[in-house]
């Protein structure tokens, strides 16, 4: 008898050992990635659900962690994935299926492509983002790019190094940064996004979180809009990214540059993060937001704002010009 271990952090080595011994494509995957580990965080239980859940556990042989208005659920996805179906899960969990659907679903079938204005980007690898701030006080790389052609030459160089989308940024958001006019913020940013439209680089994104700054630059030819506020700082962005029908970015901030360092205080930071923003795709319509063509940055390094303002940043070099999207 032989035994192998397979690398149990993703379901291709799985896949590729049913598909050896004969499995059909999608039945190989979606055995993969049934049986890969799967961890939910529940929060605002009732104590109903959280006993129902507690029994269901151990009859399924799901791990149940609980506390007060809360409950951790670990096991296999196909484990879990009983609790997203009406007829399956017990009646006091009905609650959970609407949320714990989409989840599970997004696993057997991850998007493979992000669309963006005119084109789409593969995401069978990583996205490297290369940041331009053409600002005087951003924390990483202020001041630094002090002309429209310096902004061009260094997202340039950033798009050779491997960079596969190009974010530009008029405004710094850092902790007590002061807020920047409109005109300004677009006086910014504009001349920058069509230079690099006039050499031939379409996937530019605008770092911003306000309509007519947004409109702006997508008139100038950006295909992205990222918006540090996740769409709650102005609420006539969303309207105009829809019209568009650009790629969006969402970023997570409490409050403003000038109240954000005092407000970044989480019990359990991933989820809050995730609640602050816009509905996911099915219900999104409601808002204007076409069904694809948005990322949140779940998973992603950004250098801006410093990881301790922000639950969806990793701790990286403040002087990386890049993210990982």
């Amino acid at each position: 008898m032989r035994v192998t271990a397979l690398a149990a952090h993703t379901p291709e080595a799985v896949r590729a050992a049913l598909a050896a011994r004969g499995w059909e494509a999608q039945p190989a995957w979606f055995a993969a990635t049934g049986i890969q580990p799967f961890v939910v965080l529940l929060e605002d239980i009732t104590a109903a659900e959280r006993e129902a859940l507690v029994h269901w556990g151990t009859r399924s042989g799901a791990d149940v962690l609980t506390g007060e208005g809360w409950a951790l659920v670990a096991g296999a996805a196909s484990r879990l994935a009983p609790l997203a179906r009406y007829d399956r899960a017990p009646a006091e969990l009905a609650r959970l299926a609407p949320a714990l659907g989409p989840l599970l679903a997004a696993r057997v079938g991850p998007p493979r492509t992000w669309a963006i204005r005119g084109a789409e980007l593969s995401l069978d690898q990583p996205v490297i983002v290369g940041i331009v701030n053409v600002t005087p006080d951003s924390f990483s790389d202020g001041g630094h790019l002090v002309s429209t052609a310096a902004a061009i030459a260094h997202a340039e160089q950033l798009i050779a190094d491997g960079c596969r989308l190009i974010d530009v940024g008029g405004e710094s958001t850092r902790p007590g940064a002061t807020p920047v006019p409109v005109d300004q913020e677009i006086s910014r940013v504009v001349p920058v996004i069509a230079g690099l439209i006039q050499r031939g680089f379409s996937a530019v994104s605008v770092d911003t979180r306000k309509a007519e700054v947004a409109r702006a630059a997508l008139d100038a030819g950006a295909a992205v809009v990222n918006d540090v506020s996740g769409l709650q700082f102005d609420p006539a962005l969303a309207p105009v990214v829809a019209r568009a029908e650009v790629g969006v970015i969402l970023m997570h901030m409490r409050g403003t540059p000038a109240t954000m360092d005092e407000l970044a205080t989480y019990q359990h930071v991933a989820p809050r993060s995730r609640r602050s923003w816009p509905p996911p795709p099915s219900r999104r319509s409601g808002r204007g937001l076409p069904a694809s063509g948005s990322s949140s940055t779940r998973g992603s390094a950004s250098p801006k704002p410093p990881p301790r303002t922000s639950g969806c940043s990793t701790n990286w070099q403040r002087s990386s010009p890049w993210a990982i999207l």
